[in-house]
């Protein structure tokens, strides 16, 4: 398709459009691809969506951060939920405050899942079990 190109506020040339179906993607920091609108859509909701989510988990963490910092100065931590002194924090971390101001903080323990001893090879026989005295 032939076109006038504006060229500044007084001049156009003649171009041409070509190719106008197709949108140059960046996928890292040294690969484009070209893609459909459709397909271009769809990878900038994936990333919109990525961003929102790392966007929540970070001010979730800076808010920890920040109630960690007023534990340390001293200072009241911000009661969201709290009953009778007791504040829990997102990570799943409570916080307690008695009546001589002593705070105890809590959280919560992650056992390891249990390793499994490695399985005998096949070319290895099975060890035998000792008879007992």
């Amino acid at each position: 398709h032939t076109i006038m190109v504006p060229y500044g506020p007084l001049a156009f040339f003649e171009g041409h459009l070509e190719h106008t179906g197709e949108i140059l993607t960046q996928v890292s920091s040294e690969w484009f691809v070209l893609q459909t609108p459709k397909q271009a859509l769809r990878t900038v909701d994936r990333r919109e969506a990525r961003l929102r989510k790392d966007q929540s988990d970070v001010s979730k963490e800076a808010w920890e951060l920040e109630q960690r910092r007023r534990v340390t100065l001293g200072e009241r931590p911000d009661m969201r939920s709290a009953t009778e002194g007791v504040e829990t924090l997102p990570s799943g971390a409570s916080l307690h405050t008695d009546a001589d101001g002593f705070i105890d903080i809590r959280e919560p323990y992650e056992c390891p899942a249990e390793e499994k001893p490695p399985a005998p090879r096949p070319e290895e026989p099975a060890p035998e079990p000792l008879d007992g005295p």
